[in-house]
C-alpha cells in the first residue's frame, strides 16, 4: 500500500489538499486498490519518504552503494560486473575470471 499512500502525499503536495480517496487500477487483472488517506497516513508516508531520501543523499555523499542480492539477481544483466558476485570483491572480477 506504500505506492498508493505516496500518490496521496503527492496529490496533497501538488494540489494543496489531500484527496478524499485514492485508487490504483490494474488493467491487466481487473483489480482496484483503494485507500482513504488520513492526515496520519500522509504524515507517515512523508516521514518514510524523507528517510529514504536522506539515506540516498548519505550514500551519494559517501559513494557507498552496496549491492543487495536477492532472487532477481538471476535475471540481471549487470551480474557479471556486480561487486556482490565478484570473486575478489572488485567490480568486474567475476567477469574477468570467467573470461580467463
Amino acid at each position: 500500500m506504500t505506492g498508493i499512500h505516496t500518490y496521496a502525499l503527492l496529490c496533497e503536495k501538488t494540489l494543496g489538499r489531500a484527496p478524499s480517496e485514492v485508487r490504483l487500477l490494474h488493467l491487466r487483472d481487473p483489480v482496484v486498490i483503494s485507500a482513504v488517506p488520513t492526515p496520519q497516513t500522509i504524515r507517515g508516508q512523508e516521514r518514510r519518504t524523507a528517510a529514504v531520501w536522506g539515506a540516498i543523499e548519505r550514500a551519494c555523499a559517501k559513494e557507498d552503494f552496496r549491492p543487495n542480492t536477492g532472487p532477481l539477481c538471476n535475471y540481471c544483466h549487470f551480474k557479471p560486473v556486480c561487486p556482490a558476485f565478484a570473486a575478489d570483491g572488485a567490480p568486474g572480477a567475476a567477469a574477468a575470471a570467467g573470461a580467463a
